[in-house]
């Protein structure tokens, strides 16, 4: 199977298939359906509604198994574990009272928890499991507990998720033994234990998201770029304290956000370099036109685009004081 699909690619077709799930399920039959009037719809309109309904919960099997793989792909490749977890945890807290208003038509239910909830127990349950070294017993016991776990909390993809994760994990690079465990795990949690379950459209479609998934070529996707970023102080009696403070608080921005390596002035203030991040020339411009500094007539920046070659695995340290 030809590698042509990056990590973004994969994302953005989980969303688009996420989406038309959603569209069916929110949308056509809890906004539409349940609530219009019974005589609104002839038989024919009806069915065809809940036709569509079907269509699009069908065809929004395949964003789940492919959000459980880039989490285990995240799990990887992370710099700060720490973080993930928190910001996953912090955006399940968040999307929850949308999810009930959606779902339950009220900011507040137990009924059923958001999958991103599913998605962080999984997180955890990865940790658990490297920590332990892969312990078999260890493992084993971290994951039925997390099914379990996801079950009696409702949360969306139940113990499904929970395995597809764990599966994604622990056979990571053995891709034949990945993929046959993560079409069992399709069929068994599909509770159709026929051979009927193997043409069952939820589960085919299931299986559709390793297809998917097997063309992954490893990338991240969208490539940043690196820019270096020198500015001339043409104004120096421009420089006030206020726009000092400005440009201070400009950068900070920048650098939370993730476009900006550092930022230096030279000590007698006659110059500055910074290295940025960013997609294209023109949206490092973007960042800079509405830098303090250059609005003010302070400064003027000369761009230059840099092949990065080789780079520190960890940069954090070293703009840290040593004794």
């Amino acid at each position: 199977m030809k590698k042509i699909i990056s990590g973004s690619t994969l994302k953005i077709l989980a969303m688009i298939f996420m989406v038309i799930d959603h569209f069916g399920q929110v949308v056509l039959k809890n906004g539409i359906i349940l609530h219009a009037p019974y005589s609104m719809f002839t038989d024919e309109q009806f069915d065809m509604l809940m036709s569509t309904v079907n269509i699009c919960h069908i065809l929004g099997r395949i964003a789940f198994p492919v959000f459980c793989f880039l989490l285990v792909e995240g799990f990887f490749h992370t710099h700060n574990l720490k973080k993930y977890i928190l910001n996953l945890g912090i955006f399940a807290l968040i999307s929850e009272p949308v999810y009930d208003l959606a779902c339950a038509g009220t900011l507040f239910s137990l009924g059923q928890q958001n999958v991103l909830f599913t998605l962080l127990l999984g997180l955890i349950i990865l940790t658990i499991i490297k920590r332990s070294h892969k312990n078999v017993i260890i493992s084993f016991a971290a994951i039925v507990v997390g099914a379990y776990i996801s079950y009696i909390c409702n949360l969306d993809g139940w113990y499904y998720g929970i395995a597809l994760i764990s599966v994604f994990y622990l056979f990571y690079d053995m891709p034949a033994l990945k993929y046959t465990a993560s079409i069992l795990v399709m069929y068994i949690c599909g509770l159709n234990f026929t051979i009927s379950g193997f043409i069952d459209p939820y589960f085919l479609t299931a299986a559709t998201s390793l297809l998917f998934i097997s063309m992954y070529n490893g990338e991240r996707g969208m490539k940043m770029k690196y820019f270096l970023v020198e500015g001339i102080v043409t104004h120096p009696e421009k420089m006030t304290d206020s726009l000092m403070q400005a440009h201070q608080a400009y950068t900070e921005t920048l650098m939370k956000a993730g476009q900006v390596l550092f930022s230096s002035l030279k000590g007698d203030m006659s110059a500055s370099v910074t290295v940025v991040k960013a997609e294209t020339l023109q949206a490092v411009q973007t960042f800079y036109h509405q830098e303090p500094f250059y609005k003010n007539d302070v400064l003027t920046y000369s761009i230059t685009e840099l092949d990065v070659h080789y780079h520190a695995s960890d940069t954090k340290h070293w703009f840290q004081a040593t004794d």
